[in-house]
């Protein structure tokens, strides 16, 4: 089945585990008489041993590895392997940098990657690129790459997953708030065009989470809700063919973060990226009301001074910002930044988002 890209199977379901014989079946119909690599991790396997089970149980040909790393060259030296070892199939399960270095792997030697997800962090789950590291210490950055075949999330193992994780992929979500607004603008100044089916996924995902009733993120349905907006998310980057209908002047902000200070700050992407959306919304010039609501509502920590960001630091990373991509334009490019008005933005942060946990 040809679907210009796009993943064949998308399920979010408990027990959806079981369901990884036909879903390969189905991909690669003679995948049981084929040899096929289960990519994972110390802890997953540990903890979940039904899924590498269930899959080791229905393909005789099917071999065990363990990747803790989430490095280029990790996803380089299985990409070796797989071609090396003919193998026909990737069934990866693990956290979200195991999933990217499955699907860089998987697409360099240009075999099917099923992921199994095992927490709801960032809409890189379905995305057609990979984020990796280059090397130890050095900031992420994303590689074209294939979507996966199959996204199958266990609403039963997300569950399980830590609060912050789940806090941080509802997080990423809530930041579209701003990077779809840069992507219009993009248009509008004839640096982009808009391409509508993705740009309403990407809205429609950002809906799903804004108008939600429930406000625990912990919560079965609230998993599932999220894990359809974080692939919502990804896909339209499929569709769209550029990173622009999810990434706006507030991911540059998460990226300056990452590449000059990982040194002095540990936030995750996501975390970053809604802290970044308070920012770009006032230089967007459009009330950040709604948007602290939003982050009220899910209880998501985004004041800079508790994940140990100062006024100095903050200010550095958004005149930094625009240089971490540089094929992007956001209103960055017609705003005038200085450590004054920077300063005067994280002062009515600390103040407006004081009472946050």
């Amino acid at each position: 089945m040809n679907r210009g890209g796009l993943p064949i199977h998308l399920l979010v379901e408990e027990g959806v585990y079981n369901r990884i014989p036909e879903v390969a079946a189905d991909i690669l119909p003679d995948i049981g008489a084929r040899q096929s690599l289960i990519l994972t991790q110390y802890e997953a396997a540990e903890k979940y041993p039904q899924v590498t089970e269930t899959i080791s149980g229905a393909f005789d040909g099917a071999v065990t590895r363990l990747c803790e790393a989430a490095l280029y060259e990790d996803a380089l030296t299985f990409a070796r392997y797989i071609t090396e070892n003919d193998i026909r199939m990737v069934f990866a399960f693990g956290n979200t940098d195991l999933l990217n270095l499955a699907k860089y792997a998987g697409s360099m030697a240009q075999v099917p990657v099923v992921c199994i997800v095992m927490t709801l962090d960032s809409d890189s789950i379905a995305t057609p690129a990979a984020v990796l590291r280059p090397a130890a210490g050095k900031a992420r950055k994303a590689y074209r790459c294939a979507a996966p075949a199959a996204v199958l999330v266990d609403v039963d193992i997300v569950s399980r997953a830590p609060e912050l994780e789940l806090k941080t992929g509802t997080a990423d979500v809530i930041s579209k708030f701003s990077s779809l607004y840069d992507w219009r603008l993009a248009e509008a100044r004839n640096h982009d065009r808009v391409d509508d089916f993705a740009y309403m996924m990407t809205e429609m995902a950002l809906n799903s989470v804004r108008f939600s009733e429930d406000s625990e993120v912990t919560g079965r349905d609230s998993i599932a809700r999220l894990a359809e907006a974080l692939i919502m998310c990804g896909l339209s980057v499929q569709v769209a063919d550029t990173f622009a209908p999810v990434s706006g002047s507030e991911h540059t902000f998460a990226y300056a973060l990452e590449t000059y200070y990982a040194d002095q700050v540990k936030i995750p992407r996501g975390i970053a990226a809604a802290m970044g959306t308070y920012a770009s919304a006032v230089f967007q010039d459009r009330p950040v009301d709604r948007f602290c609501q939003l982050i009220k509502k899910y209880k998501i920590q985004i004041r800079p001074s508790f994940w140990g960001i100062d006024s100095e630091l903050f200010a550095g990373a958004w005149l930094k910002a625009a240089h971490t991509r540089p094929d992007l334009y956001t209103v960055l490019y017609e705003t005038h930044l200085n450590e004054q008005k920077l300063h005067s933005i994280y002062e009515e942060m600390e103040l407006v988002l004081e009472g946050d946990r």
